[in-house]
């Protein structure tokens, strides 16, 4: 059981970095610039 949740939570990190990512390049694209890479 501990290991399906610790891979469900390393899922939805992942999956927050992959839309993070998203969100910083369509803002790039839109010309907003403030937003950096963090990682």
């Amino acid at each position: 059981m501990t290991t399906i949740r610790f891979d469900f939570a390393a899922y939805a990190e992942l999956l927050q970095v992959f839309l993070h990512g998203r969100l910083v390049t369509l803002s790039q694209e839109n010309g907003g610039g403030e937003v950096g890479e963090n990682f």
